[in-house]
């Protein structure tokens, strides 16, 4: 009865591409990635921060440097460097909290907190180096939010490099 106001077709996009890697016959909600090559439901906390933390104890050689800035009220420019091979540069625009009061459905009169929300994301090829640019959702200012990059193999979607950068 109410609408997700964060949905957008990119990321169902992307979340059918992880369910096609994974040979899943669907997707669903709630759904996490961990590093790319895990997935299961988002609301088992004990796996994801059993996971999240193995993950992390792996280093990466890979390396990975963004900057970003404010070009006006609406546009981020981004420019990046990196070593991967053979990887894709996934750059996210992350709201880092929200509100939002449900006026419909079964949770009528809810209020549901966000963090970390992806509001705008660019996908390149992994070069050594180059820009893009990220637009700023309307009513939103570069203090509430930062920039995510990650690099990410081609062949198996293991995550090989990740920062994160104030918009300046």
């Amino acid at each position: 009865g109410w609408k997700d106001i964060f949905s957008n077709a990119a990321y169902t996009k992307a979340q059918r591409d992880y369910a096609r890697a994974f040979k899943l016959s669907s997707v669903y909600t709630p759904q996490v990635i961990v590093n790319g090559t895990e997935q299961f439901v988002g609301s088992d906390e004990n796996k994801l921060n059993a996971v999240v933390n193995k993950d992390l104890q792996q280093p990466s050689d890979v390396k990975l440097n963004i900057t970003a800035k404010m070009m006006d009220d609406k546009e981020i420019l981004v420019n990046y460097s990196t070593d991967a091979a053979n990887a894709k540069l996934k750059i996210a625009l992350i709201q880092l909290m929200a509100e939002n009061k449900i006026k419909r459905g079964e949770n009528t009169g809810a209020t549901l907190h966000h963090i970390n929300i992806v509001r705008d994301i660019q996908t390149v090829a992994a070069s050594d180096k180059g820009k893009l640019v990220l637009n700023m959702p309307g009513g939103l200012e570069a203090k509430d939010c930062r920039i995510i990059g990650f690099t990410q193999n081609v062949n198996d979607n293991k995550i090989t490099a990740a920062a994160e950068e104030e918009i300046k």
